[in-house]
């Protein structure tokens, strides 16, 4: 297991020595002049754009597709692959990374459909992904019982086990707007 150095470190709910392995990823905002870029690892993604990525048709919720959510993401491959060719369109207008909503981390499947999709979108577009998860915002639970508070920090240390040692991750969001209205 790798460790973070301790100069590196920050009060997280998912510490290193939780997960497996990860992708060391150090990520900045550095201001250069009157310009702030994004860095990943000490080279900058911006300037360039990031945008939630949220394929679903007009009318539905994503959390319809939580049990198939590679065939949302599908469509961020090219045509030739099977895609609507999103991931091109995105990074001709400048989109250097992505947030997209809670990923699965249950069925093996799945997880490999979605590793695979986000592998060829960072490979030829080199676009990154923050992980989005939505600690227990539809779940039906008590936010002040220890119990669901235990359930939504494991499966945030699930999301990182699951996609921790990918290339294409960024980081990570716990929280949907942070659950402002609970």
């Amino acid at each position: 297991k790798a460790s973070i150095p301790k100069s590196q470190q920050m009060k997280t709910l998912v510490d290193a020595d939780s997960v497996r392995s990860y992708v060391p990823v150090k990520t900045s905002i550095t201001k250069h002049g009157d310009v702030w870029t994004l860095e990943v690892n000490g080279q900058s993604i911006m300037p360039g754009y990031g945008a939630v990525y949220q394929p679903v048709p007009e009318g539905r919720h994503i959390n319809e597709f939580k049990h198939n959510m590679s065939d949302l993401y599908r469509q961020l491959l090219d045509e030739t692959d099977g895609g609507q060719g999103h991931a091109w369109k995105l990074s001709m207008q400048g989109i250097k990374s992505l947030r997209v909503y809670e990923l699965p981390i249950t069925d093996e499947n799945e997880i490999e459909r979605i590793k695979s999709i986000f592998r060829d979108i960072y490979q030829q577009y080199g676009i990154r992904v923050l992980v989005g998860s939505y600690a227990g915002l539809y779940e039906a639970g008590d936010f002040q019982n220890a119990a669901h508070q235990a359930h939504i920090i494991d499966a945030a240390k699930a999301i990182v086990r699951t996609y921790g040692d990918e290339p294409w991750i960024l980081g990570y969001q716990v929280g949907n707007e942070n659950n402002l209205h609970l």
